[in-house]
């Protein structure tokens, strides 16, 4: 979610997983970037004047593997970019069928006439929906709500929000 994360706190999580368990997981966000990475981590700015940051996941590997050996823990690391496994998969059935029914229910919509929408599902049935509808706001997980604190509950996550955080509840 949409939230700061401490590097130390994960870091040192990672350390006492591999310690204790042997092995972890490591899933992250591209946005994830904004609070790990540091202005000295920056490539550089873009013409609006804000950083431009490396790729979260081989900084993160960097991180990892610098902080692991000079705690003297003992580990490999495999990094996988998604991007490639997600392309590497041929779609089965049920993916083919939905991106054909979206694909022919958006020609229709152009046929008719329509512009600056996109074709869903709502209630099992496909409609047009305009595009300033979908992106009006931006959806945010709520950090302090009931569904992220399940979340952690179940993966047994801890909360890896920097010490001191002010809470802000009506994010």
């Amino acid at each position: 979610p949409e939230m700061n994360v401490s590097k130390g706190k994960f870091l040192e999580y990672m350390k006492q997983r591999l310690e204790n368990r042997g092995h972890a997981v490591v899933v992250v966000a591209e946005g994830a970037g904004a609070t790990l990475c540091s202005s000295e981590d920056a490539l550089g700015f873009d013409k609006s004047g804000n950083p431009i940051l490396p790729d979260v996941g081989l900084y993160l590997k960097k991180e990892i593997k610098d902080y692991m050996k000079s705690e003297g823990v003992s580990f490999n690391l495999k990094y996988i970019d998604p991007t490639y496994m997600i392309r590497s998969v041929p779609a089965d059935p049920d993916d083919q069928l939905l991106c054909t029914f979206l694909a022919q229910h958006a020609v229709h919509g152009a046929m008719a006439g329509f512009s600056g929408f996109t074709v869903g599902q709502v209630n099992h049935k496909f409609v047009y929906i305009p595009i300033s509808e979908v992106t009006k706001e931006s959806r945010q997980v709520n950090v302090y709500g009931r569904m992220f604190g399940r979340m952690l509950l179940n993966t047994g996550q801890p909360n890896f929000a920097p010490d001191g955080e002010p809470i802000d509840r009506k994010k």
